[in-house]
């Protein structure tokens, strides 16, 4: 997501059409957020109850290694708080001009395997992805 809770990517943007207006009208911010920040809101029309938001970029910060990292780092701490048991993960930091798939992949794999040593949610992780890459 972009620093407004836009979405970065068509999968996202799919999501954000699926989820309806009621989905927009919980992500429409005052002020942009920091990159690096996570907020959970409730999930529109999708099938599930929360959606965990977290900011890969900004206008003036173009994604980064630190901001994937920093970005999941507060998503998985929000899911840990909030005591949800089971996330899906899409890839962070993708697209023209940003991260190569095996660095989104490994610093992902990095934050994750921090996060289940030390946390006690989410207790099931699936990471989508649209493509065999």
């Amino acid at each position: 997501m972009n620093e407004d809770l836009g979405a970065t990517t068509p999968l996202l943007r799919r999501l954000e059409q699926a989820a309806g207006a009621q989905l927009l009208d919980q992500t429409r911010l005052n002020e942009p957020l920091p990159v690096g920040a996570a907020i959970v809101t409730g999930a529109g029309a999708l099938r599930v109850q929360l959606l965990v938001h977290a900011v890969v970029m900004g206008r003036s910060e173009p994604v980064s290694r630190d901001a994937v990292r920093h970005a999941l780092t507060s998503a998985m701490q929000r899911v840990e708080a909030w005591e949800i048991n089971s996330v899906a993960i899409p890839p962070f930091g993708l697209g023209a001009g940003n991260l190569e798939i095996e660095e989104s992949a490994q610093i992902m794999l990095d934050v994750i395997a921090q996060h289940v040593q030390r946390g006690r949610h989410p207790a099931s992780i699936t990471l989508i992805a649209e493509t065999q890459d």
